[in-house]
C-alpha cells in the first residue's frame, strides 16, 4: 500500500490521467487487506504472496515509465494513453486493467505454487467488487467514449464492466494452467520476482 501511494504521488507530477487506474487500486488493495483480515481464504499465506507479486508486476515497471526509463513496456502505452486521454478516466481505468489482468495476472499465477481455486475465485471476488462499482461510477460521472459504450449495451454499466473483468480473469486462469501442462510457463517458477524498486530510491 505504502509503494502504490508513492506511485501516486510520482503520477500526480509525471501522469496525471493514470491516478483513477491507481486510486482503483488502491480501493482492491484495501478489500484484499480486509479479506485476509477477515480470514476469507483457506491459505491467506498464498493470496498473499500472490497479491504482492501481482502489484509488483504493474507497480515497478509503470514507476519506470514515469521516471522515463527503458525498455518500453505495456505500461509505456498506457502511460502515453493516460497523457493523451486526460478526460477519459473510465477509458484509462479499462486500459491498466486490461493491461494487468492479461498480462501480470498469468506471471503472478505462475509464481503462486498450490493456490487453490477457491482462493482464486474469492480473489476474483474481491477485484470485482473494488473495480466493478468504480467503473459503474465512472461511466455515471464522466459523458466519455467509454461511458457511451456502456450506455449503449445491452447491459447496464456495472454488469458490462463485471463481464468484462470476469472474462480477462479467466483467460489469466487458462493461460497459467495451459503454460503449466505444456511447460511453456509465461514467466518460469524458479524465475526471481521483480525488484521491488522503491526500496532502493
Amino acid at each position: 500500500m505504502e509503494e502504490l501511494q508513492q506511485l501516486k504521488v510520482l503520477a500526480e507530477r509525471r501522469a496525471p490521467g493514470a491516478l483513477p487506474f491507481i486510486e482503483v487500486y488502491l480501493i482492491l488493495l484495501a478489500n484484499l487487506e480486509t479479506g485476509l483480515g477477515q480470514g476469507i481464504f483457506e491459505d491467506p499465506a498464498s493470496i498473499a504472496a500472490l497479491s504482492e507479486d501481482f502489484l509488483l508486476y504493474f507497480i515497478v515497471p509503470l514507476k519506470a515509465t514515469l521516471e522515463g526509463e527503458r525498455p518500453e513496456t505495456p505500461w509505456s502505452y498506457f502511460v502515453r494513453a493516460s497523457r493523451g486521454l486526460p478526460s477519459q478516466p473510465l477509458l484509462i481505468v479499462l486500459t491498466g486493467m486490461y493491461i494487468h489482468i492479461l498480462l501480470d495476472l498469468p506471471r503472478a499465477l505462475d509464481r503462486a505454487a498450490g493456490l487453490r481455486p477457491a482462493d482464486y475465485r474469492r480473489f476474483n471476488h474481491v477485484i470485482q467488487a473494488s473495480v466493478g462499482p468504480s467503473l459503474a461510477l465512472l461511466a455515471h460521472q464522466h459523458h466519455s467514449i467509454a461511458a457511451r459504450i456502456l450506455s449503449r449495451a445491452s447491459l447496464p454499466g456495472a454488469a458490462l464492466a463485471h463481464h468484462v473483468i470476469k472474462s480477462m480473469r479467466r483467460i489469466a486462469w487458462h493461460r497459467h494452467i495451459l503454460g503449466s501442462y505444456a511447460g511453456t510457463s509465461v514467466l518460469s517458477p524458479t524465475a526471481k520476482r521483480p525488484k521491488n524498486s522503491f526500496e532502493y530510491s
